[in-house]
């Protein structure tokens, strides 16, 4: 099926998704209780019915006893199968919790030389995957690989957000391509590696890797660029092409990137490239940059002279130096879609002074390579999701000492206000899996029960400091809460600093447009905030953290310099919270123009 085939599909598809969602409620009643329970455990039931018979659940020593359970149990007389509550109490009191480490070994039989149909039918569930979504592996740890197979059932992102024109940021270059052969080395299927966004974004418009050669000529109705631009590896090329597009339509009413960080890369590289953009649209001329020369023959006839275009940008005086400039460059914007919850939130404040108070921003959905964990919920709210109900997601009290599969909590029976570590089991063949993922129950959906809730931050994220530690969410705290001192904060990371003998953190950190006249305060405000988050009285048993300003544009050159390091697609570049790669660290410290207060900091050992 080609793009011209499937636009009007997802067009319609994503046409009935409804915005305005009812209030979350505080607490269930014992019908809404009841209710989600028996949905809950109808669909885990069926999941594993449905991968019981795959060579992970066969042969995984994690499930071992599980298997045991099932053999000695067995269908009563007169059943077919062993009964729903029979299954459902062997599973939970038999699996335990699971890493990657338990699946690596059965994923690595697709990405053996010569894979085979033989060693990879029905290994997480019936049949092949369409797509393996490669993780981010922001830590700088090799990558993970999860295999995601065509399941029935609608998408939970939001894909458009108008009937208008969408300038849609999405990449579709694979990492690689898996040929699956048969005995005789014949190609049985191509299933693609690479971004899971790109293989979600394949699925939903039904893009067909064997028809690549064909569908890079089209476009998706609704969309700005073409479909070759999606092909296209270098980060700044990538970028720059969606914003020429873009740019070049006047009538745009939403734009949809991956996170607000790749969203302010776009709008930077137009600051940047302003004028030369504007010849472009006026000739017709497309530009010859990196990496671009494999797609240009299918983006040009899609590039026209647009003179008119070219004359309104021109009339346009204050790019970037007015609050809601965009709004000058397409009049008719209304909506961003992009990922603004946890480290993304930072850039909130720049987005809007850029856009405007107007334009509502709204999250995709809460999605990570291992399992779709929920749907954004809610009217513009950045950071509140509904649990995915087609995974079987349970959570773990990161409170309690015994994180055991024996402590998992059902949705059913999660308390509002309360953190949770979120663990699925997916329909694409994880057994209980810890995603590291910590959320906060904001409240259940009035009508089915859903639990609603808040992403909070990585679990695994933790810096020591005066005999305690500072989590991710802590560490972005204490940053936010002063840089109403030092500058408009846009992005920004954090490295160890033990030199002094005391554990301390150096943030290095990049802001907006000038420093404050009181950016030197900021190390010193920053020292009383961190003492106050860990309940230190004494301050001075906390090290001065040092605050080091960075060059203007060194994150997005970042992603540049990372996208090309690990020729890999687009959004597989996030910058960690906690660097511990120390190559990337000198990277990013070679930038650094100016550390702020040091004699202040100095002052108060």
């Amino acid at each position: 099926m080609d793009c011209k085939e499937t636009a009007s599909d997802a067009q319609s598809s994503v046409a009935s998704i409804t915005f305005l969602s009812p209030p979350p409620i505080g607490a269930l009643s014992a019908d809404l209780s009841n209710k989600l329970k028996e949905h809950t455990e109808h669909s885990l039931a069926r999941l594993i019915k449905r991968n019981k018979n795959t060579r992970y659940f066969s042969e995984s020593p994690i499930l071992g006893v599980f298997r045991q359970a099932l053999e000695s149990l067995g269908p009563k007389e007169g059943d077919d199968e062993v009964r729903d509550d029979i299954l459902l109490e062997s599973y939970c009191n038999t699996v335990p919790l699971t890493t990657y480490d338990a699946c690596e070994p059965f994923v690595d039989k697709f990405l053996e030389d010569n894979c085979q149909m033989s060693d990879v039918r029905d290994i997480f569930c019936p049949g092949l995957p369409y797509h393996i979504a490669i993780s981010s592996s922001t830590s700088g740890k090799k990558p993970k690989y999860f295999p995601k197979y065509n399941q029935p059932g609608s998408q939970p992102i939001r894909w458009r957000l108008s009937a208008g024109k969408t300038c849609f940021v999405y990449s579709l270059r694979s990492h690689k391509v898996i040929d699956v052969q048969n005995k005789d080395g014949g190609t049985i299927e191509k299933i693609t590696v690479g971004l899971g966004s790109s293989g979600m974004m394949r699925q939903a418009i039904g893009l067909d890797v064997n028809k690549d050669h064909f569908n890079i000529r089209f476009m998706v109705g609704f969309t700005t660029s073409p479909v070759a631009v999606s092909f296209i590896s270098d980060y700044r090329s990538f970028m720059l092409m969606h914003a020429l597009f873009a740019l070049a339509d006047n009538e745009i009413e939403s734009i949809s990137t991956l996170y607000t960080t790749y969203f302010n890369d776009m709008i930077g590289y137009i600051e940047d490239e302003w004028n030369n953009l504007i010849v472009y649209i006026e000739t017709g001329k497309l530009p010859d940059l990196d990496g671009t020369a494999h797609v240009q023959e299918y983006l040009q006839p899609h590039f026209p002279p647009r003179p008119e275009r070219a004359a309104e940008l021109r009339s346009i005086s204050s790019v970037k130096e007015e609050p809601g400039w965009v709004l000058k460059v397409w009049p008719r914007l209304k909506n961003i879609m992009t990922v603004a919850s946890g480290v993304f939130s930072i850039l909130i404040s720049k987005i809007r002074r850029d856009v405007g108070a107007e334009v509502k921003l709204w999250s995709g959905g809460f999605v990570t390579s291992e399992a779709i964990v929920g749907s954004a919920y809610g009217l513009a709210e950045e950071n509140l999701f509904k649990i995915w109900q087609d995974e079987f997601i349970e959570c773990l009290d990161i409170i309690e000492e015994d994180q055991s599969a024996s402590n998992l909590i059902p949705p059913w029976q999660v308390k509002v206000g309360k953190r949770y570590e979120v663990v699925v089991t997916t329909r694409n063949g994880l057994w209980p899996y810890r995603l590291g993922d910590v959320v906060k129950v904001a409240g259940f959906h009035p009508i089915d029960g859903t639990p609603i809730v808040q992403y909070v931050e990585r679990r695994s994220v933790i810096l020591h400091m005066a005999r305690t530690v500072l989590t991710e969410s802590q560490i972005i705290k204490a940053i936010s809460a002063v840089q109403g001192t030092f500058g408009l904060l846009t992005e920004f990371t954090v490295v160890n600093d033990d030199q002094s003998g005391r554990p301390s953190i150096t943030y290095l950190v990049e802001v907006h447009g000038e420093l404050y006249p009181t950016a030197d305060e900021a190390p010193v405000q920053l020292r009383t905030v961190l003492s106050e988050i860990i309940g230190c009285n004494d301050e001075q048993n906390v090290e001065p953290p040092a605050i080091k300003i960075l060059k203007p544009r060194t994150f997005r050159d970042y992603r540049q310099w990372k996208t090309g390091e690990a020729k890999s697609g687009v959004g597989q570049v996030k910058v960690p919270i906690l660097m511990v790669d120390d190559t990337a660290g000198q990277w990013i410290c070679d930038r650094i123009e100016r550390v702020l207060g040091v004699s202040a900091c100095l002052e108060g050992l």
